[in-house]
C-alpha cells in the first residue's frame, strides 16, 4: 500500500504541470514577438513599394515638358498623381483615391495632392522647381533643373491589438506616416 506521502513524492518529481505552466508564460512573449517580426517586415516591404512609387512618379513626371509650367505655373502635372496612384495599386497597396484627387499649388513649381485613408492621409508633393549644383574641385559649377516627388503613405500598426494582451495598459502608436523621396533631373 502506497502511502499518501508517497504519493505527494511522485506528483512534486512530475514534470507534466510545469511544462504546462511554462509555456502558459512563455506563448504570450512569443506571440508577441511573432507578430512584432511580422509587423516590421509588412512595414518594410510598404516603405520598400512607396519608395519604388516616388522613384516611377519623379521619373515619368521629369519626361514631361517644362513648356507647360513658363511662364505662369498654373497647370499642375495632370498625370502625376495617376502614375503613383497606379503604382502604389500595382504593389498591392491602396492609393485611397489619390489618381482623382485635385492638386493644390503649395508654392512656384509645387504641388500637393492630398487623398484621405480609413487609416490616415496620404500625401503626394510634386516638386518642379528643385535644384542641386553640382560644385566641385573639377568641374565648373551649374545648377541643375530637377523634380522632387515626395509621398508620406498611412501605415496601421498590428502590434498595438497585442501588446495591450501581454502589458494591460501598454500603448503603442496605431498609425506611422511612411515617407519616401526621389528626385530626378528635368530631361525636358
Amino acid at each position: 500500500m502506497i502511502g499518501p506521502f508517497h504519493r505527494l513524492r511522485i506528483a512534486c518529481n512530475d514534470t507534466t504541470a510545469s511544462q504546462l505552466a511554462e509555456f502558459a508564460i512563455v506563448l504570450p512573449l512569443l506571440m508577441v514577438l511573432m507578430i512584432g517580426i511580422y509587423d516590421f517586415s509588412n512595414a518594410l516591404s510598404v516603405k520598400q513599394k512607396v519608395v519604388n512609387a516616388a522613384r516611377e512618379g519623379a521619373r515619368f513626371i521629369s519626361n514631361t515638358p517644362m513648356t507647360d509650367y513658363y511662364p505662369n505655373p498654373v497647370s499642375p502635372p495632370k498625370e502625376a498623381a495617376q502614375v503613383v496612384g497606379s503604382v502604389l495599386l500595382a504593389s498591392n497597396l491602396s492609393d485611397c483615391g489619390l489618381s482623382t484627387a485635385a492638386p493644390t499649388a503649395s508654392g512656384t513649381l509645387i504641388w500637393t495632392y492630398t487623398a484621405n485613408c480609413p487609416t490616415g492621409t496620404l500625401t503626394l508633393t510634386v516638386d518642379r522647381g528643385s535644384t542641386y549644383d553640382t560644385a566641385s574641385a573639377f568641374i565648373s559649377p551649374y545648377v541643375i533643373e530637377a523634380t522632387q516627388v515626395t509621398i508620406s503613405y498611412p501605415y496601421s500598426w498590428t502590434f498595438n491589438n497585442v501588446i495591450g494582451l501581454v502589458v494591460p495598459g501598454a500603448n503603442y502608436p496605431a498609425n506611422t506616416q511612411i515617407t519616401a523621396s526621389a528626385e530626378m533631373q528635368n530631361l525636358n
